[in-house]
């Protein structure tokens, strides 16, 4: 592989030249669950082609709103290598923000990781008739859970990750990150790919 001049770069590079047993690990119930580097990058293209035949496309706002896990890695990297916009919210955020955020950035889809953050989430939707789905990372009767995403791969308009890829540049918005607001309003901070990717250098 060439150069790295957009962050999912990283990924290609992991499997030439640095491929693991144990790329991302983390505990459930007291048990280490490890992904191999061949299964992590699996599973980010399915939930690419997932968010793809849910109609998400480049420069669309899609939001985590999680504490770090590994379903927050792989729902990162399959948004910026489809050049959707991944917006990062604090499970901590007051509701004034949340409600701010998710209009400001016009957020289509919400990942959070548990029952509190959904219901929080559903409760702002449903008050404000504002329209944007929700997936949960734990297992929820009756919501809508992440991997229903990766399912849904085989109904997306086509399988091939290589043209949605090529058609995100250096310079095109990776991430939009909210300030606190301590002093008004949240402010958006936009970040392109090659913010990041020159700290690699």
């Amino acid at each position: 592989m060439g150069e790295i001049t957009r962050v999912f770069d990283l990924l290609e590079h992991s499997l030439k030249h640095h491929r693991k047993d144990d790329m991302v690990a983390a505990k459930r119930e007291g048990v280490w669950v490890k992904y191999a580097t061949e299964s992590f990058i699996e599973q980010v293209n399915l939930l690419s082609l997932g968010l793809i035949a849910r109609g998400i496309r480049k420069d669309n706002r899609v939001a985590i709103m999680s504490a770090n896990r590994p379903e927050w890695n792989i729902c990162d990297f399959g948004i910026m290598q489809i050049g959707a916009t991944q917006v990062p919210m604090y499970p901590t955020l007051a509701e004034g923000d949340i409600k701010f955020i998710i209009r400001d950035a016009e957020v289509k889809i919400v990942f959070v990781s548990d029952l509190l953050l959904y219901n929080k989430l559903n409760k702002f939707r449903t008050e404000e008739d504002i329209s944007f789905e929700i997936f949960s990372f734990d297992r929820i009767e009756g919501v809508p859970y992440w991997e229903d995403l990766l399912k849904l791969a085989g109904d997306a308009d086509f399988q091939d990750l290589d043209e949605y890829r090529k058609a995100i540049g250096p310079e095109d918005l990776l991430t939009l990150i909210y300030t606190s607001g301590t002093t008004g309003t949240p402010k958006g901070v936009m970040l392109t790919h090659n913010n990041l990717v020159s700290n690699f250098k």
